[in-house]
């Protein structure tokens, strides 16, 4: 037993048993240089980038939401420009998005390697915009890089491919028995790989001799929908992805049946660090009118001064208004649990600023950060 726990503590780096880890075989399988690469997304658009076509997936409902809200609420206020004396009044344009190509063999590299982004910087003291961007760029690369190491502990080999329920060529289906619980978790329009275990054989005619030829393809793929299995059902985590192949190369993999095998990989999407980094970029290219009023945000030096509440004002009630304007229910909070000092503080806070509004000076945000099922789902 000595023994046994002795090679243990000196597994190598790449050992099964290890906390992170990727097989030698399956790391030099995926490693390895492949004949085609096939990007499948699920109603893929191309945009035209500075001049090169980039593929991207559609935009999801966030997107979609935010892009409504911005036509919403983004005041339309002229900016300065050359044609201003021609009475031409510009809109606001958000900045160019911040693209961040996708590294796909990133957690394949060796993983002791960490590039540094230590930074001396204090948010909590600088009052400087351009140090607050880089300190927060610096973090969010770290951060993603740290995914995508995360991301390579879902690797799976010889894994299959399932048929939807619901007749859709363009979609499959890959059951992964508590993938929905695993953290980081899984978003959708992450990348997935897939390459067969088996290499696309196609039968080839040169000069009427018929011969098989054999290669590999690595098929890029997106998330587009998680469900959750259900226990009670004994059915498992389900990743639908797109699968939308083209006939050719729908022949050409010879899966009528669907009993190929794959080796998988998950990459994070890049949707978020680049709205990020676009956001950041935002920030260091303002106007010197803005960055004053952004500063005031960012950097507050003092508590903005509001009117004290009087002592009716400052009472916490929860619970359904009466007809008398008191709550039905006095003090109770989620599940009847009443409020601590710090959450009847922080209701206390918004009550103050909200009934003594400034109009002159732009007051740094109220932030309430906690767990589910707190107070901040009822506000």
């Amino acid at each position: 037993n000595k023994n046994r726990i002795q090679r243990i503590t000196n597994l190598p780096a790449t050992a099964v048993l290890r906390d992170k880890f990727v097989p030698n075989h399956a790391k030099a399988f995926n490693l390895a240089p492949v004949a085609a690469r096939w990007v499948l997304y699920h109603d893929e658009t191309i945009i035209n980038h500075a001049n090169t076509n980039i593929r991207s997936p559609p935009p999801d409902g966030m997107a979609l939401v935010i892009a409504h809200m911005a036509e919403l609420f983004i005041p339309r206020v002229p900016c300065v420009s050359e044609q201003m004396s021609a009475q031409v009044s510009y809109l606001y344009s958000p900045a160019m998005v911040h693209r961040v190509p996708p590294d796909l063999q990133f957690a394949l590299k060796d993983s002791n390697h960490r590039t540094s982004y230590y930074t001396q910087a204090d948010l909590d003291e600088t009052t400087s915009i351009v140090e607050y961007c880089s300190t927060l760029r610096r973090a969010l690369r770290a951060e993603h890089e740290e995914r995508m190491r995360m991301y390579e502990k879902y690797s799976l080999l010889k894994w299959p491919l399932r048929k939807l329920k619901i007749d859709d060529p363009s979609q499959a289906c890959l059951f992964i028995e508590g993938i929905l619980d695993a953290r980081p978790s899984l978003q959708i329009g992450d990348i997935v790989l897939l390459r067969p275990i088996q290499p696309i054989v196609t039968m080839q005619n040169e000069n009427g001799v018929v011969f098989a030829d054999q290669y590999t393809v690595e098929i890029e793929s997106r998330v587009i929908q998680l469900v959750r299995g259900r226990g009670k059902d004994h059915t498992l985590d389900q990743v639908i992805i797109s699968w939308a192949l083209h006939p050719e190369q729908r022949y050409a993999l010879k899966d009528f049946n669907w009993v190929r095998e794959y080796s998988i990989r998950f990459v994070p999407g890049s949707m978020m660090i680049e709205r990020c980094l676009t956001a950041l970029d935002w920030l260091e290219n303002l106007s010197d009118f803005q960055s004053k009023e952004l500063q005031d945000i960012l950097f507050p030096v003092a508590a903005p001064v509001v009117k004290s509440l009087t002592a009716e004002q400052r009472q916490v009630y929860r619970g359904v208004p009466t007809s008398a304007g008191h709550s039905s229910q006095k003090d109770l909070c989620d599940i009847g649990k009443p409020l601590n000092e710090l959450q009847a503080a922080f209701v206390r806070m918004v009550r103050a600023r909200t009934l003594d509004p400034s109009f002159e000076t732009t007051r740094p945000p109220m932030i309430l950060t906690g767990p589910d099922r707190c107070l901040r789902l009822h506000l």
